[in-house]
């Protein structure tokens, strides 16, 4: 038996424009709205520097990547973000006391007497979390979390699973192993 490994190439992004986003285009045509804008209001040597200006700056807008995105693919991340910014969401900040809310006062003698609680605090996270919880679920004589959200009728987990060659196989094979793991 051998052990033949097979690499896929990347999933080829092809869309009415070709391999160009709408997102590019636009800023391309934006690019050239600029340099023809310049050169109409300024048609001297400082013009046709500030169009070729325009024009290179989307072109690095369009094309350069940042921490792999594009500028403009960043715009609606930095849109969001400023928005929430200035509508007061984009702050959460955790309640005073331990990891629990718990408020703890110790006495001046701390050695000798016990720590009371003064108040438990519950936990605010912010508007998007608020129905979401962390819920442990038995698998297998174990342990295993999930996320709860929507009031428990929705559960998210990971588990993780090897299944070399499973999409090369034939349907019989697939099936059988299906049926393998279906067992365990």
């Amino acid at each position: 038996m051998t052990s033949d490994r097979y690499r896929f190439g990347e999933q080829t992004r092809r869309g009415p424009l070709g391999s160009l986003r709408a997102g590019q285009a636009a800023v391309a045509v934006g690019g050239a709205g600029w340099a023809v804008a310049m050169i109409d209001l300024a048609p001297s040597g400082g013009g046709a520097v500030a169009a070729l200006l325009g024009l290179a700056a989307a072109a690095v807008a369009a094309s350069v990547p940042v921490a792999g995105l594009t500028l403009e693919q960043w715009a609606p991340v930095g849109a969001g973000w400023a928005l929430a910014r200035l509508r007061g969401l984009a702050r959460w900040r955790r309640p005073p006391g331990g990891a629990d809310g718990v408020v703890v006062a110790l006495p001046a003698r701390a050695a000798a007497a016990t720590p009371r609680v003064i108040r438990a605090v519950r936990p605010a996270p912010p508007r998007e979390l608020r129905d979401v919880r962390i819920v442990g679920l038995p698998y297998r004589g174990r342990t295993i979390g999930a996320v709860s959200e929507r009031g428990g009728r929705r559960l998210t987990l990971v588990l993780v699973g090897r299944a070399p060659g499973f999409a090369l196989a034939d349907e019989s094979e697939q099936q059988q192993r299906l049926a393998v793991w279906a067992r365990c």
